[in-house]
C-alpha cells in the first residue's frame, strides 16, 4: 500500500464514522507516527553499519539516526577476528577506561575494547579508539514522504497503519483494537519465520 493509499484510507474511515473534517497534514503526522511505532513494537527491521561516526566532544561513536536498538555489536581484531562486545553500564565501561590509563597504556596500545554502553546518543567503548565498531541494530522504518512511498512491512499489514492514525486522530476504540490485534499477528508471523530460519539453519 502507498503513502497516497495510506492517507485516503484513514479519510474513507473517518467519513465512515462521520468524524468532523481533519487537516491532510494530521493524518500525514500519524500515519508516520504509525509507521515509527510499528518498528518500535515489533523490531522486524535490521540494519548493519561498520561506519559510525567518531565525536571526539563525547569521545563516543554516534548512533544511526533511524537507531532504536543495539542487535549486538562487534569488533573486527586484525589478529583474531570478529567478536562481540557485551553490554555494560555507563560506569563499568568508564572505570575500564581509566584502568587502563592509570596503567599509563598509550591510547594505540588498547585497541580491543571488551564492553560497550550508550550515553548521551553515543555508543562508548572501554578502550581508547577511534576506530569504529560494527554495529547490528534494529531500525526506524524511512518516513513516507512521496505518494508512492511504501512501508517496508508486508503488504498485507500496511492497512494497520491507518488503523493506528485512526485512533490517534478520533480515539475510536475499535481502530485500537485493529491495531493491537495486527500487532499480535504480526508477531506471531514474525516468530514462526524465525523458528523456520533456525530450522534451515541447521540443516544446511
Amino acid at each position: 500500500m502507498t503513502y497516497r493509499q495510506l492517507r485516503s484510507l484513514v479519510q474513507f474511515h473517518l467519513r465512515d464514522i462521520k468524524a468532523d473534517a481533519v487537516d491532510d497534514n494530521l493524518v500525514d503526522v500519524f500515519v508516520n507516527e504509525g509507521l515509527r511505532q510499528l518498528a518500535v513494537e515489533t523490531l522486524l527491521l535490521e540494519e548493519k553499519t561498520s561506519s559510525l561516526t567518531y565525536n571526539s566532544s563525547l569521545d563516543g561513536f554516534t548512533l544511526p539516526t533511524d537507531f532504536i536498538k543495539v542487535k549486538s555489536l562487534h569488533w573486527q581484531d586484525p589478529e583474531s577476528g570478529q567478536h562481540e562486545i557485551e553490554y555494560k553500564t555507563v560506569a563499568d565501561v568508564y572505570k575500564k577506561r581509566n584502568d587502563w590509563l592509570n596503567l599509563n597504556e598509550s591510547s594505540g596500545d588498547y585497541l580491543t575494547p571488551l564492553g560497550y554502553s550508550i550515553h548521551e546518543g553515543v555508543i562508548i567503548l572501554d578502550s581508547t579508539t577511534t576506530t569504529s565498531p560494527i554495529l547490528y541494530y534494529y531500525k526506524y522504518d524511512t518516513a513516507l514522504a512521496n505518494a508512492d512511498d511504501s512501508p517496508s512491512i508486508d503488504s498485507e499489514f500496511h492497512s494497520m497503519i491507518a488503523d493506528y492514525a485512526l485512533h490517534k486522530i478520533t480515539r475510536d476504540t475499535e481502530a485500537l483494537a485493529l491495531w493491537r490485534d495486527q500487532l499480535r499477528k504480526l508477531a506471531a508471523s514474525n516468530t514462526k519465520r524465525a523458528k523456520t530460519a533456525r530450522v534451515r539453519f541447521r540443516g544446511l
